[in-house]
């Protein structure tokens, strides 16, 4: 129903302010960071989005969000969250393919009957994108994400003031003028066409609106960086943790932050709370923040409505090893901080920011009795990293000795195994002392020896093996899924393929996967 970039109209229902418990549906309250933050709570549903819309300025061309309310014999009801009038949606237009009933969809209005309570809509996109309002009776009915047509009555440093529809003001703030401006493109007396944000409060309303190209089109933030020859995504162009030189300060807000400007001509803002270390009441424009200095940032996140990086000048952020798991190599030697001892894993802090989680399986190369008496709680620790899934954000570790001091080379991806890359040898795996779990295949009394097998692979097993090497009696072969070496004889195939000798290797490769494998020995 949702994804990540998508555009939604909004509308704010609840503002808690920090130490508010915040309960879900669930019955169950959120985390302690959830109760010591602002949060605002939103809702999407057309019927509080679209309150405030005048019946009267539904017309051809007016674009609004709407949601499923049933399935008809030839298409569906749409709830348009306007008293007396409903919508229908004709399976024809519903490209997308088959709507669920409640689901939320951006609609441009077709067409209104006559006794004006059905009115027939679009799902195209690209009408969506483009349908621009040119006349209405009432501000209110200026949603938020309207592409409206306005006159330029005033520029200044920090924006824009902008006449809408002839009959409203408005005002376009620095960080939603468009990239590509001029002075002759966007002066006092050109119209232009915005789109609309939110509501600014004031007596008559004030709309906030945006000119950047991409929340015109609609689309995600695109940024050329020097050293790409295509344009990228902001995550793309400049990911998370990436350090950044020659920050140039554009703009101080005493009590705000910093408008900073990379050297990419890609815009930045650095909130006084990622100022610095020590506590920073307010900023000033001279000494260490005046304009025009240059300063080492950050990024640490994205306002990517806004189409700019979030930084941070903080010394200790610039010095973290990690701000995030994608950050974590699998293979690497890391040292985190012991965070908590459980039944069920070990959890590692790593850099302060997210948690590594060690299996009981992985404390050491034997089984520990009493864990509690090795790991203590804020103990440093050495951990090899096993797993890096940043999708889900979770690190696996291991602080198993034999595997930390290996200095064999890591197999961290598939594409990373190749033949000959040497392992753990048998040695390492079985050594003197170790108890291990066997079968007899066979004993020798006249030898005085027994030969037992710990490798799952016992006489009359029907095997899969896969050609690891060709020589001139045997092929070593690798059997599946175990990976335990095997001997076959080359006189021995090629009876059973009715083939010579020569003639097999002829067609045998390596790599080739040979069936129905007996073990005999």
């Amino acid at each position: 129903m949702f994804h990540p970039g998508q555009y939604v109209r909004a509308t704010v229902t609840t503002i808690y302010v920090p130490g508010t418990t915040d309960v879900t549906g669930l019955g169950k309250s959120r985390d302690e960071t959830a109760k010591a933050s602002r949060r605002i709570k939103l809702s999407l549903s057309p019927e509080r989005v679209n309150a405030e819309m005048q019946k009267s300025d539904l017309k051809a061309g007016y674009t609004l969000s709407v949601s499923v309310k049933s399935v008809e014999d030839h298409g569906y009801l749409l709830d348009l969250g306007i008293p007396d009038v409903s919508g229908f949606l004709s399976f024809k237009d519903a490209k997308s393919g088959k709507l669920r009933v409640g689901q939320l969809l951006d609609a441009t209005v077709s067409s209104i009957s006559k006794n004006g309570r059905t009115c027939n809509v679009t799902l195209d996109p690209e009408t969506f994108n483009s349908s621009t309002l040119t006349e209405i009776g009432n501000v209110s009915s200026v949603l938020p994400g309207t592409l409206v047509q306005t006159l330029i009555t005033a520029v200044h440093p920090t924006g824009f003031n902008l006449q809408v529809l002839g009959f409203f003001d408005g005002t376009v703030d620095e960080f939603h003028l468009p990239h590509k401006m001029t002075e002759k493109s966007h002066k006092v007396g050109k119209k232009v066409k915005a789109r609309a944000l939110h509501y600014l409060p004031s007596t008559p309303p004030k709309l906030a609106l945006s000119l950047n190209e991409h929340v015109i089109g609609l689309t995600n933030c695109k940024v050329q960086p020097k050293t790409s020859d295509k344009p990228l995504t902001l995550q793309e162009a400049y990911a998370t943790g990436t350090l950044v030189n020659d920050v140039k300060i554009l703009r101080v807000e005493a009590e705000r932050g910093l408008t900073v400007r990379l050297d990419s001509e890609i815009d930045g803002f650095v909130h006084i709370s990622y100022i610095s270390d020590d506590h920073t009441p307010s900023l000033l424009n001279s000494g260490l923040w005046k304009l025009g200095s240059l300063h080492r940032a950050r990024v640490v996140g994205y306002y990517p409505f806004d189409g700019l990086l979030q930084l941070s000048l903080k010394r200790s952020v610039l010095e973290q090893k990690y701000l995030q798991v994608a950050d974590v190599q699998v293979s690497e030697i890391v040292k985190g901080t012991i965070k908590k001892l459980g039944d069920s894993g070990l959890f590692v802090s790593l850099s302060g920011n997210f948690d590594g989680v060690v299996w009981p399986n992985h404390y050491a190369d034997i089984a520990l009795k009493n864990p509690s008496k090795r790991f203590k709680v804020w103990a440093t620790i050495k951990c090899r990293v096993l797993v890096v899934d940043p999708e889900k954000t979770r690190v696996f570790l291991t602080v198993k000795k034999s595997l930390i001091d290996s200095d064999l080379p890591c197999i961290t991806s598939f594409e990373a195994a190749k033949r000959g890359v040497d392992r753990q040898s048998l040695s390492s795996l079985y050594s003197a002392g170790k108890v291990v779990k066997v079968r007899i295949v066979t004993w020798k009394a006249e030898e005085n020896t027994i030969i037992a097998n710990i490798s799952g692979v016992n006489i009359g097993n029907i095997l899969e093996g896969v050609v690891v090497e060709i020589h001139k009696e045997n092929i070593v072969l690798s059997v599946q899924p175990s990976n335990v070496c095997a001997l076959i004889s080359i006189n021995n195939l090629a009876n059973h393929r009715g083939l010579s000798p020569a003639q097999l290797k002829v067609v045998l490769k390596v790599d080739n996967k040979l069936k129905d494998l007996v073990v005999v020995s």
